[in-house]
């Protein structure tokens, strides 16, 4: 699942490095479900659930990861690296994010995530129980 939200820049939002007339901001949202891995010479493919969002200007990565707010300058109410991001274009990606988290996947890995954070948690409470009767009885 992939999806793309573009919007153009002005010409004084373009990087200095940037020498083509193309102003096209892109940001990437994209699930992947299945990659491949080199195993001791083995090739693997490997289930995963994975959400990746990359920001493009002019076809250039600019930075990854869910939007950061920030102070309302010059119209950007949000940036992901140092693409800022204005209302109506976070609303945009903000709703192509939920779309991701709304997939069975999504939701199936969070449920995993959840149950083995509470394993976690009822394995450290016996622990700290169990520690505290030995340090209790002298052992």
């Amino acid at each position: 699942m992939e999806r793309i939200i573009k919007w153009h820049l002005g010409a004084a939002a373009m990087p200095v490095h940037c020498l083509s007339n193309e102003r096209e901001a892109k940001v990437i949202i994209s699930l992947t479900l299945e990659k491949t891995i080199w195993a001791d010479g083995h090739i693997v493919p490997v289930s995963i659930c994975e959400m990746e969002i990359i920001a493009t200007v002019a076809g250039i990565e600019v930075g990854s990861g869910k939007p950061q707010t920030i102070n309302p300058q010059q119209g950007c109410v949000a940036k992901i690296g140092k693409l800022g991001i204005s209302a109506g274009n976070l609303d945009r990606i903000n709703e192509a994010i939920s779309e991701v988290e709304d997939t069975t996947a999504w939701r199936e890995k969070i449920r995993r995530q959840e149950a083995a954070r509470k394993a976690d948690e009822e394995y450290e409470d016996h622990r700290r129980r169990m520690d505290a009767v030995m340090q209790a009885g002298g052992y």
